[in-house]
């Protein structure tokens, strides 16, 4: 019927786009897209999820989407942090800890992101970008715990316009005390 079940939503920068609806046999588009999934239930109805996916419209494809090869393989920190940004934003901006209680929470409630919850790296990670991401994600949200939304949110950002495509959490955590 022309119309494909996708559980999820996602930012689709115009080449990823068009390499994905080539596979699919879907129309290329000239410009970057965010898609919302319609599959069991609707994700734009979810205003975290929205947030979310404008974030990494924001961050764009020129930040935090490379994967790094260092002494123990590929780190994929800096996707990770692509996603907890993301997850920070969309809290920040509803004042909640919570990201994709309604757009997650109903496919997978163990997915739904808490950012108020500790994590340690490398105790937390697991190699998937939106449970590593959950590490970064909380400690910027530890951040604007200590010194409020407003000057977190500018701590933050500033940190973010000086992450390049593979910056790692050592990195970032040393942006982030300078900012």
């Amino acid at each position: 019927n022309g119309w494909y079940d996708f559980p999820n939503a996602a930012y689709f920068p115009e080449e990823s786009w068009d390499a994905l609806a080539g596979q699919l046999g879907l129309p290329g588009r000239d410009t970057d897209s965010i898609i919302f999934g319609q599959a069991g239930h609707d994700f734009s109805y979810d205003a975290s999820v929205i947030m979310h996916e404008y974030t990494h419209a924001v961050i764009g494809t020129e930040r935090l989407n490379g994967r790094v090869a260092d002494a123990y393989g590929l780190d994929d920190a800096p996707r990770a942090m692509n996603e907890a940004l993301a997850d920070y934003f969309a809290a920040s901006v509803a004042d909640a800890a919570v990201v994709g209680t309604y757009g997650i929470g109903k496919l997978a409630p163990k997915l739904v992101r808490d950012l108020s919850v500790r994590r340690r790296c490398p105790d937390d990670l697991v190699n998937e970008i939106h449970a590593d991401g959950r590490i970064f994600g909380a400690a910027v949200w530890a951040i604007r715990e200590a010194l409020g939304a407003e000057k977190a949110d500018r701590i933050v950002f500033d940190a973010l316009s000086q992450f390049g495509q593979e910056t790692n959490f050592q990195q970032a955590g040393e942006l982030l005390v300078a900012a």
